[in-house]
């Protein structure tokens, strides 16, 4: 998410003047969104070769279950890096299609609120204490 913050931040309105158009940011979300596609495509295509590299190998050692125990720790390691990095690129897509209908469906104003709302909701560390349940409790007061 630092990445799409990054690229959110200069199109709001800075304290000195105005922020770059939003038609920028929209192109810019729409190539962010296409590096994604790629990048998931990418991570999908290698769990698929590392499992069929861990079924050979479970083929081949199947007399041997000390190598398989360790074929088994050592594909694990790159398979959760894998679904990690697809499981962020996944956040950071859904994150990028929201924000790409605010800014083409929204008047200006209006989406450069939202977006520093949005903006506001990612600087706030996620290791602040707050839940969401103290959240809505704090907002109804």
């Amino acid at each position: 998410m630092k990445q799409l913050l990054a690229l959110i931040q200069p199109y709001l309105v800075a304290h000195t003047g105005p922020g770059k158009p939003l038609t920028a940011l929209a192109d810019d979300l729409e190539r962010r969104m296409g590096k994604n596609e790629k990048y998931l495509i990418f991570t999908a295509a290698m769990l698929v070769i590392l499992f069929f590299v861990e079924l050979g190998m479970v083929i081949g050692f199947r007399d041997q279950p000390r190598t398989l125990a360790a074929v088994f720790a050592a594909i694990g390691i790159p398979i959760f890096g894998c679904v990690t990095m697809m499981r962020d690129l996944w956040r950071q897509q859904g994150a990028s299609d929201v924000l790409l209908v605010i800014v083409r469906h929204l008047p200006a104003s209006e989406a450069k609120l939202a977006l520093q709302k949005y903006v506001d909701s990612l600087s706030v560390p996620a290791s602040s204490g707050t839940t969401l349940a103290k959240n809505k409790a704090r907002h109804k007061t």
